[in-house]
């Protein structure tokens, strides 16, 4: 009986052996920090309580409990967190750790670590409250991160982390959160605010952004930084930010049901997804790869993407990031729309030709219009801009490409005119003055400056809408006249 029980275990042995070693795939999944292990206090009125955070760290194992009281806070120190722990303040808003400005004030060094219910405060200029440097599977969940000097979380080469129910705030010289070449986080249910960015970034990739109060960021609620793409940003409440999210050279995005105030979106690429957000509760409005398009909705912004033949008219738009962005988009007739107290741009023009910019209201925005080229010198020529009041801007206008900005008898409206042209005269016959008034950023000027402004009426779009710019366009295709498929075009 002992002799084949023995005989047993030894098949039993060699068959695990065998088993392993054959071609069955095997998920070897992470190990999580699953157990319960030891709680070691600090500060309390225990007898054998540690006096420090980091004593008690140097002490832990993984998988125990370093639980932090708040009667002694707050703790002068900054810390180093090694091992796979639960790091727990008694009360988010009296357990205080002060990094004194000396350092970061949590480093982070392993996997699964769970920080929660402490004031993180006074990290060094350009450091971070919390950084986890090329660690993955962190939560960091009901804090108060109050750096002051650098960064509120800052990852760096790492993955699969979970940001929850924080605040983040007055990072002066740092961003919210910072994802440098950091993937797949879930960054949710948040406040961050008073930072330079909200949340920044950098060559990341697969990250949820969802239902997070983004507001009163000096530079961008949130920054997609080159290459950052595959993220999803939905549900968000992104306000009172310079740009509320700004997408540089990021492609396959997915930004849904988020509400701006005061603020919007600003891309300079394609191949995202923008859909049924809303500025200032009005419709955001986001078309790319669209032709032949007449935008009726009543919308907080506009952006064209890839587009040709689309119609903007009767549109007030105010109080976002840019009223209208054209990105490479040819052929649209923007006309009759009051564009006013935007942040950026009343209307800016990238990469764009053929456009024309007629019969607009266009003030007290901190740059009017802007015509601008790209870093592959892709121009924005050939647009034609009159008949449009500038008024009150920080920067009327700015064109560093090549664009006619008068149809031979009239202009534009400059409110600024009077006070750059001193000795300039009114030709009262003509309601002209007799200078040409100076595009800045190239050699563009308009001809025939208005000396009132042009009386807007509201547009009507038919199939004849566009007739009444023929004139423009006869004397813009003198200078061109490759661009008779133009006229062609407007005129069928």
């Amino acid at each position: 009986m002992k002799k084949l029980l023995t005989v047993t275990i030894v098949f039993l042995f060699f068959g695990l052996i065998i088993t392993s070693s054959s071609g069955i795939q095997i998920d070897n999944k992470p190990v999580t920090n699953s157990n319960r292990g030891n709680t070691l206090y600090v500060g309390g009125s225990g007898p054998n309580n540690y006096t420090t955070i980091q004593s008690a760290i140097d002490d832990a194992s993984d998988g125990d409990t370093v639980f932090v009281y708040d009667d002694s806070s707050p703790y002068y120190e900054y810390i180093t967190v090694t091992k796979s722990i639960n790091l727990t303040g008694e009360n988010r808003d009296t357990t205080i750790i002060d990094g004194m400005h000396i350092f970061y004030v949590i480093g982070v060094e392993a996997d699964w670590v769970n920080i929660s219910g402490f004031t993180i405060r006074n990290s060094a200029e350009y450091n971070a409250g919390i950084v986890i440097g090329g660690y993955d599977y962190n939560t960091i969940t009901g804090n108060n991160i109050i750096p002051d000097r650098g960064n509120g979380i800052w990852f760096l080469h790492s993955n699969n982390n979970t940001i929850t129910d924080n605040n983040i705030i007055s990072n002066y010289y740092g961003d919210g959160i910072y994802l440098q070449l950091s993937d797949n986080h879930i960054i949710t249910n948040n406040n961050i605010s008073n930072s330079q960015h909200g949340i920044h970034e950098y060559h990341s990739i697969g990250n949820t952004i969802t239902y997070n109060n983004i507001l009163n960021n000096s530079k961008y609620g949130i920054h997609l930084n080159p290459t950052s793409s595959n993220n999803i940003i939905t549900g968000n409440n992104i306000s009172n930010n310079d740009y509320g999210i700004y997408i540089d050279g990021s492609t396959k995005n997915i930004i849904t049901d988020n509400s701006f105030f005061n603020d919007g979106i600003y891309v300079n690429t394609n191949k995202n997804v923008i859909d049924n957000n809303t500025v200032n509760g009005k419709s955001l409005v986001y078309l790319e790869g669209e032709s032949d398009v007449v935008i009726e909705v009543d919308a907080g912004q506009i952006i064209l993407i890839n587009c040709d033949n689309i119609t903007v008219q009767n549109q007030e738009i105010s109080e976002t990031d840019v009223g209208i962005e054209l990105w490479n988009t040819n052929n649209c007739l923007i006309s009759g729309n009051t564009i006013t107290s935007n942040n950026r741009y009343g209307i800016i023009v990238l990469n764009s030709t053929l456009n024309i910019i007629t019969d607009n209201d266009i003030s007290n925005n901190k740059n009017g219009i802007r015509l601008d080229s790209s870093s592959n010198n892709i121009t924005s020529n050939n647009n034609i801009i009159y008949h449009n009041n500038f008024i009150n801007n920080t920067q009327n206008a700015y064109d560093e490409c090549d664009n006619i900005w008068d149809d031979g008898k009239y202009g534009n409206y400059w409110s600024n005119y009077e006070e750059d042209y001193p000795d300039a005269k009114k030709i009262i016959s003509k309601g002209i003055w007799d200078t040409p008034y100076e595009i800045p950023g190239g050699d563009n000027q308009d001809n025939c400056p208005l000396i009132k402004p042009w009386p807007k009426t509201k547009s009507k779009h038919n199939s004849d809408s566009r007739a009444v710019l023929i004139s423009p366009l006869l004397r813009f295709l003198e200078r061109y006249p490759l661009l008779n498929l133009l006229l062609q075009r407007l005129t069928t």
